[in-house]
This record gives C-alpha cells, structure tokens and sequence, in this order.
C-alpha cells in the first residue's frame, strides 16, 4: 500500500471514530442492491449517510453510547421505494371534469351516480373514481 492512500485510509477511520453511527442496524439480512455485497447482516447510518455496510462487527465498531442499536433478530429489510407505482397522465387527467368527489359510503356513490347521470348524456359512461371499499362506512 502507498504512504498517501494509508494515510488517508487513517484520516478516514479517524473521521469514523470521531463521528460515530446515529443508528446501527444489526443481525439482520439487508438487501443491498450492491452486486459486492447483496446481502449483509448489518448497516451503520449517521445522518443520511452509511457509515458501514456489511458485518455486525463492521457495524458495530462504528457505535458510541449515543447510537441507538436495533437488532433485527435475523428479519429482512430491502431498500425503500418512494412512488414505485404511478400513473402520472391518469393523475394529471383525474380532474380534467371536475374535482374527484371524496365518497365514504354507498350513499354518497349513488348520489353522485345520480348527479353524473342528471347531467351527462344517456349513452356517456359514468365514472366513479377513487372509492375504495375499506374506506367506506357501511364497507
């Protein structure tokens, strides 16, 4: 190993120990995405950053009194997905006629089929958008 790239391996683990992990999650199996390593048993994070990834000892190593340690007790955790599933012209168009009535009951989804029906032609389908039976009073 060359002198520059020891040193600076030093600086680094120094800057780790000066800073230890917020949070330690450990005994686990974490998915990773990462094809070194696809899997390891433990992940330390200090803000918004990894401070270790891969063993409990790794991870560990980076904790101080202050960390708060969670052991999985061997339960998975894969990588979070923020809007995985979306229908962006659906959603852009949602309102195109008008706002989407919030309906919680049978009641009020007969009431606005009734209104739809009022004011639309005989052979023009009704929609009833976004209405979803575990939200519904009467289910």
């Amino acid at each position: 190993m060359e002198r520059g790239s020891w040193i600076v391996g030093l600086a680094l683990a120094g800057l780790a120990a000066a800073q230890p992990a917020d949070t330690v999650y450990y005994n686990g199996k974490i998915v990773t995405m990462w094809e070194a390593r696809p899997v390891v048993e433990a992940v330390a994070i200090r803000g918004d950053r990894f401070l270790a990834v891969g063993s409990n000892k790794e991870a560990l190593a980076t904790t101080a009194a202050s960390t708060k340690k969670v052991d999985l007790a061997g339960r998975a955790v894969v990588p979070g997905l923020i809007d995985s599933h979306t229908h962006p012209s659906g959603a852009a168009l949602s309102e195109q006629d008008g706002p989407v009535p919030v309906m919680n009951s049978i009641a009020e989804v007969l009431a606005h089929i009734r209104q739809q029906a009022a004011k639309l032609p005989p052979d023009r389908l009704i929609f009833v958008p976004k209405v979803y039976s575990t939200r519904m009073k009467d289910r």
